[in-house]
């Protein structure tokens, strides 16, 4: 990879990274389909339902962010094994977040948050 892709990696990756870090959407919206509780894994502001366009914008950087960095991986896989393991790793976690993006932008437009 040259230095360009390399630096527009990190940019991409870091629009996934960052918010995860942050305030968890993934994480809390899993944990909250996994446990039925109503409680979220980390309490923040995205997880009330008043904030639902907020979680949808938040979710639709990290899907961006993750697509473009796997598409830069998958460009770059030139039989260098590692790339191409973080290429399906990341390929599975944006088709992942690409679901709970819909089922957010689903349920928001309904009025169930």
């Amino acid at each position: 990879m040259t230095k360009t892709q390399k630096m527009y990696l990190r940019i991409f990756l870091a629009m996934f990274v960052l918010p995860e870090v942050l305030w968890s959407p993934v994480t809390n919206i899993l944990y909250e389909f996994s446990k039925n509780s109503g409680q979220p894994y980390i309490a923040n502001f995205l997880m009330n339902p008043d904030n639902i366009t907020w979680l949808n914008f938040v979710l639709l950087i990290q899907v961006i962010g993750l697509l473009l960095s796997s598409i830069l991986l998958w460009k770059n896989t030139r039989k260098n094994y590692l790339y191409v393991f973080f290429a399906i790793f990341l390929s599975v976690l944006t088709v992942i977040v690409s679901y709970l993006f819909y089922i957010s932008m689903t349920l928001g437009r309904n009025g169930i948050g």
